[in-house]
């Protein structure tokens, strides 16, 4: 079956010697990965390799058939050219971050375009930013609502934080609960819009705390769910 959507680049891998398996969330089928035959060799073809960096925006036509993994490419054209998103070392770090998140997070073949329409406005806001801010915490919390497993807002005022249930508790009766600023921090980010985020100040400490508290929380929440590698490259570049 002949198809057409958008699509978000999520990974991609060498195969073979010239080859590319590039997985994708797209806005009408969910992930999908394609074959991309001669990637590496033709750097004039429709399908070269630098199309498919972290998070780049794409409209394709491509063979869809149920019965296999991976599906192929008949034609691609580019949606977005970001300004900043991959010449910015901290952006594209960033973008680095988050596809390697998203691939862990994004593996249902169902659509959600709704999901695909948020991704889409964020990266699309966060090319024409300044500076990186908190884009990559506060879009894994925007996720979160979309997967279903969402921290609840209600008691936002108690101290402790249940990172098995998800809630606010007043007191620390389990050994689930945590508490400190990290949980302040989480209270503030749950309330942000992309908007209204860039003018939120955290140490670098604070920051990466933050961040291993969401990690944490979808590493319990989400089966499959396996922690990123380059939040060690992310940290590094944001210490």
């Amino acid at each position: 079956m002949l198809v057409s959507t958008e699509a978000i680049v999520l990974s991609k891998i060498k195969y073979k010697e010239n080859d590319l398996i590039v997985k994708c969330f797209t806005a009408f089928f969910g992930t999908r990965s394609y074959l991309i035959r001669g990637a590496l060799k033709n750097r004039k073809g429709p399908f070269r390799a630098a199309y498919f960096q972290p998070l780049s925006m794409i409209s394709i036509e491509a063979e869809h058939k149920d019965i296999r993994s991976l599906q192929y490419l008949k034609d691609l054209k580019i949606l977005s050219h970001f300004d900043t998103i991959h010449r910015d070392i901290e952006k594209s770090t960033v973008a680095l971050f988050l596809s390697e998140v998203l691939g862990n997070l994004l593996n249902e073949d169902s659509p959600d375009p709704q999901l695909y329409e948020m991704l889409s406005s964020a990266l699309n806001w966060f090319d024409h930013q300044e500076r990186c801010g908190y884009f990559h915490l506060l879009l894994l919390i925007k996720v979160m609502r979309y997967l279903g497993c969402s921290p609840e807002e209600d008691n936002s005022d108690f101290e402790y934080f249940n990172m098995e249930s998800g809630r606010f508790m007043d007191s620390h009766q389990e050994s689930n609960c945590i508490s400190g600023s990290v949980v302040s921090d989480l209270k503030t980010i749950l309330g942000m819009q992309f908007d209204n985020s860039t003018g939120w100040k955290l140490p670098a400490v604070r920051k990466q705390a933050l961040l291993k508290l969401i990690l944490d929380y979808l590493e319990r929440h989400v089966p499959g769910f396996r922690k990123p590698k380059s939040v060690v490259i992310l940290n590094q570049v944001f210490n």
